[in-house]
């Protein structure tokens, strides 16, 4: 499916995962799309895509939640990662010529559902992204996972973050940022991050309070706004919704 202002085109795969599998400004790609490449491959490994119910890592892919130990596949063994949407197709509630709404029921034990709405622009991206608790409570952490294809230069600078233990989780201390790689999540942003890819020049904010930052790939760089950071279940700062409530966050791409 495709949008389109002027110059720019955007491909959205709600069948992969209701991501963006590629943001073309003036004919410059911005986004690894290739879901064989990299090191592993498959669906965490390109486009852009929404996490959700939870973003980034879960902890030995089990966490209790009202007395009932909740079981999740471990992706990213022992752990499991970026929530169940960016697997399933979604299904397209309506679309015109510059944007789409997508739903997708949550595949887990909590059930539960995501919504997701992506708005092209002139120079502008905002996507939307939601989750709604079914009949039983839930914890949520939400985010997206753009893969930007090197090279690329970014700009990102941050007053915290977290510290990892042995098993590559968050400790819960946040302490000063170190000299790259990351593959780490920061939080309190001295300036919006900002990253150019060939002639075009991207901004990217959002309204959620975390960024995981990820550099250890040769082909793609990731900044990730998450409303919570990786394993939030475990750390006791995740979001909970009770019975039909929702989360809802928006990230926006500007660009010149």
């Amino acid at each position: 499916m495709e949008l389109r202002v002027a110059d720019t085109v955007v491909q959205v795969a709600p069948a992969d995962g209701g991501r963006i599998a590629q943001l073309t400004i003036d004919g410059h790609d911005l986004l690894w799309d290739d879901p064989t490449g990299g090191p592993r491959g498959g669906p965490t490994e390109w486009g852009c895509y929404p996490m959700v119910p939870w973003a980034g890592r879960l902890g030995n892919a089990r966490f209790v939640w009202e007395g009932e130990e909740i079981h999740l596949d471990p992706l990213f063994a022992p752990h499991a990662i970026h929530g169940t949407a960016f697997r399933r197709p979604w299904d397209v509630v309506g679309a015109d010529g510059t944007s789409v709404e997508l739903t997708c029921p949550l595949d887990w034990p909590l059930g539960g559902s995501a919504g997701s709405v992506i708005r092209l622009g002139e120079a502008t991206l905002t996507w939307e992204l939601s989750a709604t608790a079914g009949r039983r409570s839930m914890p949520v952490s939400l985010g997206w996972h753009p893969w930007f294809r090197r090279p690329v230069e970014l700009d990102v600078a941050f007053v915290g973050m977290y510290a990892k233990g042995s098993d590559g989780l968050p400790d819960g201390r946040v302490v000063p940022p170190p000299p790259p790689p990351w593959d780490d999540c920061f939080v309190h942003p001295e300036h919006p991050p900002r990253l150019r890819s060939g002639p075009v020049r991207l901004e990217i904010t959002s309204d959620c309070s975390h960024w995981v930052v990820f550099t250890e790939r040769d082909y793609a760089v990731c900044v990730e706004p998450q409303t919570a950071p990786p394993d939030a279940v475990h750390l006791g700062c995740v979001h909970v919704l009770a019975p039909g409530e929702t989360l809802t966050r928006q990230m926006t791409w500007a660009w010149s």
